[in-house]
């Protein structure tokens, strides 16, 4: 299990669902998905658990259908 900034343990499992979440929002592969999380922490300077730990609990709050 990895762990974020703010202590919150990640299953190892985390990353897969992340890259299922932008894959399903963005139409795209999930190489290009993986991209995204990639570029995504290095834009910010978040490390890339805590990006993944963002986007999961961001899924988390949007109703379906959204």
């Amino acid at each position: 299990m990895s762990d974020t900034a703010a202590g919150q343990v990640l299953p190892p499992h985390a990353i897969t669902s992340a890259t299922g979440i932008l894959m399903e929002r963005y139409d795209c592969t999930e190489d290009d998905a993986t991209e995204v999380l990639i570029d995504w922490s290095l834009r910010t300077g978040v490390g890339l658990t805590d990006v993944v730990a963002w986007l999961i609990k961001d899924a988390r709050s949007v109703p379906a259908g959204s």
